[in-house]
Parts: C-alpha cells; sequence; structure tokens
C-alpha cells in the first residue's frame, strides 16, 4: 500500500467534544437541558466585550482540576538533578523580542528537545505566531498572546511546523501555506500539581520525551540577578510561557533573593526561557519549586516524517474551547467523511482529560467494519494508529469507563448517560507575552 493514500481521520470536530466532570459543577440545567459551562459563558463574554487586548489574560474555558495530583508516568526513582543542557536535547536559546510570543517559543522549544539527539530541526516561531489562526491580524498575532492548545490546533490541523528559513522571526508578511515538515502524533497535558513537590510527571516528561513547556507570572522584581534565579509567591494570572529542561532538587533556596523571598525549602527546576542567550545563565535560570504559579504543563513530542499519512479530514481546525453537558460517564458519538479519493483509513485522532480514559473506536462502512478498544494513558491530544487500515465511512467512538472521559462530537451523534461537554477550539487558556 502506498503510504501517501493513508488517511487519518481528526476528531476536530465542528460542534463538539465529549468531556465528563464528575468532580465540577453540572452543566445541565434543572430540566436536564444542556448549557454551556461557566468557563465557556466567561470565555464568550470576553471575546463579545473585545478585552483581548495585548497583556491581557482571557477566562479559560479547559479545566483539569479534575486531575490534580494523578500520575502520568510509572512510579519511579528520579535522581537529585537531571538537565537536557547535557544530554544534547536542547537547541539554540532564541529570542522572543520584540513581541508576545513566548508561547510560539516555548511550544516549538519542546517538540525540537523531543526529537534530539537524532535530529535536529529548528521551527518556525514566527509561522506558528502569525498562522496559529486565533489571531490573524498580521500585528496583533504577535502582541495577543497564546498558549501551547493553540499551538496543539495548529499542529494537529498540520499547518505546520515549517522550517525556520522558510518564516524567519519576526515577519508578519509569512505566507500561510509552507512546507510542512513533521506530524505531531501526540501532545501531553500534565495534570496540575497537588504540591509543590508533586513533580513526578514533569521529571517523568524530562527523561521521556524532552523539555516541558510551562507558565508563569513573570515581573523582574522576583527574580535574582545575582543567581539567576526566580520564585513567585503571590497570586496574579500567569503571563509568561517557558520550557522546563531540568531540574536540582538540592538548589540552595537562599539563592531566591526577589521581592517574594526565600521559599520554605530547597529545589528548582532549570528553565530555558526566550530572551536570548545573553539573559540569565546562556539564555537560562532557576525556578523554585515553590512557585506559586508555575502551571500549565505541556509536551509536544512524537512528531513523524509527514510520509505517515496522506491527507487529513476534519471540521474543526482549532479545536478546543468551550463546553456543555448532560449526564454521566459514557458517551457515544458519530461522525461522517466523504472520501476525496480511493483511500484507506489508518488512523484517528482525538483528546482526552483524564490518565487512563477507556475507548472503543469503530469503523462502519454501511454500518459493517472493524472495533478497536483500549486504554488511552495520556492527556489530551493523540493520534491512534489503527491495527489494519479500515475502508473511508464512518466512525463511532465510545468513551466512558472513566470520571473524566472526553472525545470529540460530530453533526450527527448518539449520547448513551454522559454529561456532554461540548467543545470547538477558539482561544483557550490564559494569553502568555
Amino acid at each position: 500500500m502506498n503510504w501517501n493514500r493513508r488517511s487519518v481521520i481528526s476528531l476536530l470536530l465542528l460542534t463538539v467534544l465529549l468531556l465528563t466532570l464528575c468532580g465540577l459543577p453540572s452543566p445541565v440545567s434543572a430540566d436536564g437541558a444542556l448549557r454551556l459551562s461557566l468557563e465557556t459563558q466567561d470565555f464568550i463574554r470576553s471575546l463579545e466585550e473585545r478585552i483581548l487586548q495585548a497583556g491581557e489574560m482571557v477566562p479559560d474555558p479547559i479545566t483539569l482540576s479534575h486531575a490534580r495530583g494523578q500520575a502520568v508516568f510509572p512510579a519511579a526513582i528520579y535522581p537529585a538533578s537531571y538537565d537536557l543542557r547535557t544530554q544534547g536535547k536542547l537547541t539554540l536559546v532564541k529570542n522572543q523580542n520584540p513581541y508576545g510570543t513566548c508561547w510560539a517559543f516555548a511550544s516549538l522549544a519542546s517538540l525540537e528537545s523531543g526529537l534530539m539527539p537524532g535530529q535536529a530541526w529548528d521551527f518556525s516561531e514566527n509561522h506558528l505566531a502569525r498562522w496559529s489562526g486565533f489571531d490573524n491580524a498580521p500585528q496583533g498575532a504577535y502582541n495577543h498572546g497564546g498558549n501551547a492548545t493553540m499551538s496543539t490546533a495548529y499542529l494537529a490541523r498540520w499547518q505546520g511546523p515549517v522550517n525556520e528559513a522558510d518564516s524567519p522571526y519576526p515577519d508578519p508578511s509569512t505566507p500561510s501555506a509552507l512546507p510542512v515538515q513533521k506530524h505531531v502524533q501526540e501532545v501531553l497535558f500534565l495534570p496540575p500539581r497537588a504540591t509543590k513537590l508533586n513533580n513526578d510527571n514533569i521529571k517523568g516528561a524530562l527523561t521521556t520525551y524532552g523539555a516541558v513547556t510551562a507558565s508563569l507570572y513573570w515581573n523582574d522584581l522576583y527574580f535574582s540577578a545575582a543567581a539567576n534565579s526566580y520564585y513567585y509567591a503571590g497570586s496574579t494570572a500567569t503571563n509568561h510561557g517557558v520550557a522546563i529542561v531540568g531540574w536540582d532538587d538540592n538548589y540552595d533556596k537562599s539563592l531566591f533573593t526577589g521581592a517574594s523571598g526565600s521559599p520554605s525549602s530547597n529545589g528548582a527546576f532549570i528553565v530555558r526561557n526566550n530572551w536570548g542567550s545573553g539573559w540569565g545563565e546562556g539564555g537560562y535560570f532557576y525556578l523554585s519549586y515553590y512557585d506559586s504559579k508555575l502551571d500549565l504543563f505541556r509536551v509536544f513530542n512524537n512528531a513523524e516524517a509527514t510520509t505517515n499519512y496522506g491527507r487529513a479530514y476534519q471540521y474543526d481546525p482549532l479545536g478546543w474551547i468551550g463546553e456543555v453537558g448532560c449526564g454521566t460517564n459514557t458517551a457515544w458519538f458519530a461522525n461522517v467523511f466523504t472520501a476525496q479519493a480511493g483511500e484507506s483509513l489508518a488512523a484517528v485522532s482525538f483528546y482526552t482529560t483524564d490518565v487512563n480514559a477507556a475507548y472503543e473506536v469503530y469503523l462502519k462502512t454501511n454500518f459493517n467494519g472493524a472495533s478497536f478498544v483500549g486504554p488511552l494513558p495520556r492527556l489530551p491530544y493523540r493520534q491512534l494508529r489503527l491495527p489494519d487500515p479500515g475502508d473511508r465511512g464512518q466512525q463511532v467512538l465510545r468513551s466512558g469507563e472513566d470520571d473524566h472521559a472526553q472525545r470529540y462530537q460530530p453533526n450527527r451523534y448518539r449520547v448513551r448517560g454522559g454529561r456532554l461537554l461540548q467543545r470547538r477550539f477558539l482561544r483557550t487558556g490564559p494569553k502568555l507575552h
């Protein structure tokens, strides 16, 4: 079979995603009708009021608080320190100046790191920032901020990554259609930390894949230039995206001398900034484990050659933005695509919002076809290669067996039980600059 004729179906669908959030306020009205979640209502209101100005944050329609503290990786004993700078797993430090594009730099730092040391790539942050699909006005695309969820949508729809040489930073005139270099198969959204020392998921991701995208609140008042260290103990929302590249459990707490003082105990992450190699320790700094706003841990990994599939069918190129809901943990939904040529279905892709979410995928031609059943141990975006390519036709996906099973929902669908949370991709999460 010619791989270039194989197709991947993406469940980034036009209308909805499925999610059950048993630990959250129900998005179902008293009469059982669907209604938008509070997070989504706040997000939509922010758009309607046109408050998306440079430097501002938007309400986050996505929450993974239900998964806080859940283990993604098997239990392990990690060394007291680890540094990707010594592992040949990092590209050169870059500089986002003069725009608020840290989120693009942090996302691609993770993707590039995950491909090393076997492959060394320099992907274009400029193209990601300009053509994320969320702020298409040339200058607005650079200063309205963004986040790794936006980067996920850009990569999942195969608009990128493209080479830096094809779209150098910063160039608002860069064209949309440029040669795509990789097809990203998985993006891990690590659960929030339950405690400041609940760091095994981050350590597992660093040692298994590479750099981890993260967000924090940045203000120079909390930076200690003498030690290139940073510690913030306040409650201001996150505003900056970086990449974690290592850790040191014994990093001396007394080296944090900024406005928040010293944290209660030792320990720091080694973090790559996006302000050039002349800043900090060659572009890096040490971030206390006890920083109050460190969050939104993402890992871009398993990027394959673009010859793996010949075409992607999808209805929602911008992905996950909102929630509506209706019941228990199991939901059924289906979607129909019309093939553009004689092709074999080779993979499907979708998001999950819990560790070990169970799923069943049924491939149907005239409602006769194969099935694929299994657990999915990651959060949330993943492309799933099917064991045997199926004929083009209808796909049905069942999600359930866990408290927070989420799947995309098409225009035509069946739901059994399940609180149905409707999602589309528009801007999601806090904007980072």
